[in-house]
């Protein structure tokens, strides 16, 4: 099912981008450019549009009384197509309180809506509300965005669309609305999504106000998500809130899923009453290659980090971050609260999933993992947050019910009693076990605090509850009855096979509290339960990795087939991990481990080759650090925040396979300002991620990059670089020679031949890049998206082709709010192209000089752009001194020598190359916005083949 609907995406896209490429397709297009036509369009509705200016609706009658009407309705839909070229319509005002079906848009079928913005829209109505569509019908919504408020009385209101069903695809698409509903299926991008929504997101916030009845389904991107919905490469930064007492099933990303989503976030806060969720509220469909980072605050029953309620679905390699509470204070009831899920039931099957933010209750039935699992299965997982409530806590699940199934997974954080109750069933693991539970291949670690019925591994075990190959090595802390090392108090008919405590962590000699039989449980010392012959009668293997502090560990937190695995070998050949003895690194292996200690000093000791297995097949080497474990005092715990230090050494053949990760490099995400990564080349890299991707390091904050350099091959989608992907921090004589090519031509932006993004105040000085670069918006032979940052003495050589802000040294430069941007005394020789219809601003040296300074720099090589291109810039609002261009520009509007367009400064600037194209052609700029200066500048007539030194003749 799950392939079917990735299939069907790229048919749809398949189709759409045939139909455009059909000569004639829109041959008949009527053109709008001004709000009149605009609403003119509904007295056509299967016309084929085109806008031809951005369009302001602040006018008569369009912006007082009822504002726009809606194009299409119920009765008599939109089905014809809207191609926004790239422009705005702004300040759209529609008030129509008693009124459903209300957008730009009210009812659409069949129809195809694609590069358009909507600014400052202002949309109120009954049901079926959303800026761009009211409701859509076997559509095709591609590359639009909105931004504005969204207020609806009735169902289904969204920051885009109210709601889609059928054959529909939303598709590059975002919102940042303010969404305000009283009602049910409510979303930041869609109210309910019955077709496929594809990389797209949210931002924006997202209410519940003066709720009519008892609201539901209220999501970050998308309330409800029907049985045929799919959500792929999509996310969420909106904030949810249904804090009112009566709204149910809210979620970060989907307030209720039926359908499938696959790889996509939600970083937004989240709360409400019952069913509520980080990522998704009520799930009961299937979620893959998901994860979600904001807290989670729940007043009733199932609340979990990630889902509060999840029955008869499928969650695989996901996680949960975010902090977890509920309020719910009856403490005698379940308040089946999680730190990834509240209450898992059914025939449920999770994986490969963690959890690590607390959770945080009064009643009973908390887990650091689960509140309660009834029934459901759940393997290869862990919990890291600790646990604070009332009753029966467990460090991974509160309370297990029915025939539930947990396997090869395990707890590390504390549990304590704290909130409401009698402190009764207190678990390292599992708070109460009841009926014919199953724990297998499973262990905790960690401090716990109860009363009565308080174990290192379960607090109570009643009915036919099994246990094997289990241990535990909790400080266990109670002063009630029934408390010991392994399990409070046994009861029934449980059976436990093979497992084992920590007599010297636990502070307990018993296995068993009470009068309670120890079969099956043995106490040993810390160095026994260290020792592998302890644990003869399980499959157990010797280790080449070192986890858990000397205990047995589960296969798969290697990335092992076999079952557990002892520690035997070290995590590097000498040092001690401190800034003046730092650890060495001397294998493959050493290298992979320094993810086991994120914090400590490295060296290389020799060059190392990464051909070897595993690191050369499959997804190749795992990135050192990532953007998990968020903690206020510390910042990202699983982020990379030590020094590595190459001493002039190479890491040859780099092999990392990963399309749809986030932060790939030999590292993937360095967190701290003290971090520096120096001295080291990397050699013929073949990396490929999605998102935040470099040979050396995928995403930095704060890090210094000095004397490194990289070769080979780079892919993704965006945030892409040859040696960084993105970066807060320095460089310092560091280079690139990998080519860096975007991995298809949906939303690829900030792509550079070095550095794909740069941050505010950031410095880079004696760098450059020599590979060639294939990008899509905001690419550079050096650099995507200089934003506030300053460079020095710095170049690039390689040719650069994509989209829109291309250019042969920097795609953009922007000043940002807290610092200028400037480059000095560098230059660019590579021929720099962009063929794609509705490309703008393609320079030899920048594609787009926003702002910001450039001095003494130039560009050599040849520009064939389409529209604002210029030798040197394509478009320039900035200021530019002592810089000259030699290439020919060939393109068609806004065509310059030095610069197709210009709204700034150039002083003492000059260019010789020929100049070629259709309208507003010039020798040294093409044409002109409202400001500009130009002094001491010139161009040679007869290279340049024009008269004049402007387009306006």
């Amino acid at each position: 099912m799950q392939e079917e609907k990735k299939n069907s995406v790229a048919v749809f896209m398949l189709l759409f981008t045939a139909l455009l490429l059909v000569p004639g397709a829109f041959a008949q297009a009527v053109e709008v450019s001004n709000c009149t036509g605009l609403q003119n369009m509904k007295n056509n509705l299967s016309a084929h549009y085109v806008l031809t200016a951005n369009i302001d609706c602040d006018v008569a009658p369009f912006n007082t009384g009822e504002g726009f009407e809606p194009i299409g309705n119920n009765t008599h839909p939109f089905n014809g197509t809207l191609d926004g070229q790239g422009y705005s319509i702004s300040n759209l005002f529609i008030n129509r309180s008693g009124t459903s079906y209300l957008g730009l848009f009210g009812y659409v079928e069949n129809a195809y809506i694609f590069d358009l913005n909507l600014v400052d829209v202002f949309v109120k109505g009954n049901s079926y509300v959303g800026s761009l569509i009211g409701i859509g019908m076997d559509s095709v919504i591609d590359n639009v965005s909105v931004s504005g408020e969204i207020i609806g009385t009735g169902w289904y209101s969204g920051g885009l669309t109210g709601r889609i069903e059928g054959k529909s695809l939303i598709n590059n698409s975002f919102s940042n609305i303010f969404v305000n509903s009283s009602s049910s299926y409510v979303g930041g991008l869609a109210g309910f999504n019955d077709g496929l929504i594809n990389n797209s997101y949210s931002l924006g916030e997202v209410n519940i106000i003066v709720p009519s009845g008892m609201p539901s389904e209220l999501g970050g991107l998308v309330g409800y998500n029907q049985h045929n919905g799919t959500i792929s490469n999509s996310y969420s930064h909106a904030t949810v809130f249904g804090t009112n007492s009566l709204v149910n099933r809210v979620g970060g990303l989907v307030g209720y899923n039926w359908g499938i989503i696959d790889n996509s976030y939600a970083t937004g806060g989240v709360s409400g009453r019952n069913s509520i969720g980080g990522f998704v509220g009520n799930n009961r469909g299937t979620i893959l290659n998901s994860h979600s980072t904001g807290d989670v605050f729940g007043t009733h029953q199932l609340v979990g980090g990630f889902a509060g309620n999840n029955n008869d679905a499928y969650i695989n390699n996901s996680y949960a971050t975010g902090n977890a509470e509920s309020t719910y204070s009856d403490v005698n009831q379940p308040s089946r609260l999680g730190g990834f899920i509240g209450y898992n039931s059914g025939s449920t099957i999770v994986e490969n999933s963690y959890s690590i933010g607390n959770a945080t209750g009064i009643a009973k039935h908390i887990g650091g993992f689960i509140g309660e699992n009834s029934g459901a299965t759940v393997k290869n997982s862990y919990s890291a947050g600790n646990v604070y409530g009332g009753d029966e806590l467990g460090g991974f699940v509160g309370a297990t019910t029915g025939s539930s199934v947990i396997n090869q997974s395990f707890s590390t954080g504390d549990v304590d009693h704290r909130g409401g109750g009698y402190g009764i069933g207190v678990g390292g693991f599992v708070g109460s076990s009841e009926d014919s539970s199953v724990f297998v291949d499973s262990y905790a670690v960690g401090n716990i605090q109860g009363f009565f019925r308080t174990g290192g591994f379960a607090g109570r075990t009643k009915g036919d509850t099994q246990i094997v190959n289990s241990f535990s090595a909790v400080f266990v802390n109670a002063s009630g009855d029934n408390v010991a090392g392994f399990i409070g108090k046994r009861e029934d008919n449980t059976v436990v096979e093979n497992s084992f405590f920590d007599l010297g962590v636990s502070n307990q000699s018993a296995g068993v509290g009470g009068d309670g039989l120890e079969d099956g449980i043995s106490g040993k010392t810390t160095s026994e339960m260290r020792n592998i012959t302890t644990f003869a009668e399980w499959n157990i293997s010797l280790a080449e990795t070192d986890l858990n502090n000397g205990y047995p560990y589960l296969a798969w937190q290697d990335d092992r087939d076999d079952f557990v695995w002892l520690v035997s070998r070290e995590l590097n050949c000498g040092g001690e991990g401190t800034e003046g003895d730092p650890y060495l690194i001397c294998t493959p292996y050493h290298l992979h481990r320094i993810r086991y200690n994120l914090t400590a000093h490295y060296r290389l000791n020799n060059s190392i080759d990464l051909d070897v297995a595993p690191f050369n097949t499959g997804e190749g080497f795992e990135p050192i650090g990532n953007e998990s474990g968020y903690d206020p005092m510390h910042g990202y715990l699983d982020a990379f925040r030590g020094t590595f230090d190459g001493a002039g050494y190479n890491i040859s053949n780099l092999y990392i396979n990963r399309p749809s990760e986030f932060h790939v490099g030999l590292f993937g995400y360095v967190s701290s300002s003290s971090s520096s990564i120096k001295n080291v080349g990397i050699i013929d890299a073949n990396v490929r991620g999605y998102r935040y991707v470099g040979a050396l390091l995928g995403r930095g904050y704060g890090a210094q990059v000095e004397n490194s350099f990289s070769t080979g091959q780079v892919y993704a989608e965006t945030y892409l670089g040859g040696l960084l992907g993105s970066l807060s921090g320095s460089v310092n004589n560091s280079y690139s020679s990998a080519n860096v090519t975007r991995t298809s031509s949906s939303s690829n932006y900030y792509i550079g031949g070095l550095i794909g993004y740069f941050g505010a105040n950031d410095v880079i000085n004696n760098s450059y890049a020599t590979g060639t670069v294939k990008g899509w918006d905001f690419t550079g032979g050096f650099i995507g998206y200089n934003s506030g940052g300053y460079i020095y003495n710095s170049y690039a050589t390689g040719d650069v082709s994509g989209r829109q802000r291309v250019g042969g040294f920097a795609g953009q430069q922007t000043i940002s709010d807290s610092a200028g941007a400037e480059i000095y005394n560098s230059y660019a020789t590579g021929d720099v192209s962009t063929t794609v219809l509705n490309s703008l601003y393609t320079g030899g040296f920048i594609g787009n000089h926003y702002s910001g300074f450039i001095y003494n720099s130039y560009a050599t090589g040849n520009v064939n752009g389409r529209d604002e291109t210029g030798g040197f810039a394509g478009r320039n609002t900035g200021e530019v001194y002592d810089s000259y261009a030699v290439g020919n520009v060939s393109a068609i509007n806004y065509v310059g020598g030095f610069a197709g367009r210009l709204g700034g400064d150039l002083v003492n600037v000059y260019s010789v190359g020929s100049v070629s194209g259709s309208t507003y052609l010039g020798g040294l700029v093409g044409g002109f916005y409202d400001s500009n200066l130009i002094n001491n500048s010139y161009y040679n007539t007869e290279t340049s083949g024009q008269d004049d030194d402007d387009g306006r003749g």
